[in-house]
């Protein structure tokens, strides 16, 4: 057997880090439920981004808002890293 390999880090993880363990304002322009506006798959949980940032594509950062089964614009949430090493947000 194999030993795993060390999570190696994202480029949109560095940017991320300054808001690890703080709370966030998100802008959520992909709430719960809607549909991805060229893929047509539906959103699961609600998605958007950190007002103001600059990810390594160019657009602000990307942020996933766990918590609530409904659609929200806008939420207050606490950065943390996931077990894969992806950055979420959770309801404060």
């Amino acid at each position: 057997m194999t030993e795993p390999r060390p999570l190696t880090e994202s480029g949109s993880l560095s940017p991320a880090r300054q808001f690890l363990g703080r709370t966030v304002e998100l802008t959520i322009d992909r709430p719960y439920g809607s549909r991805h506006p060229s893929c047509g798959f539906r959103y699961t949980v609600n998605y958007g981004f950190v007002p103001g940032t600059l990810a390594p594509d160019g657009e602000e950062l990307d942020a996933y808002f766990l918590g609530p089964t409904e659609p929200v614009t806008a939420a207050a949430g606490h950065a943390s890293r996931s077990s894969t090493g992806s950055t979420t947000m959770t309801t404060s």
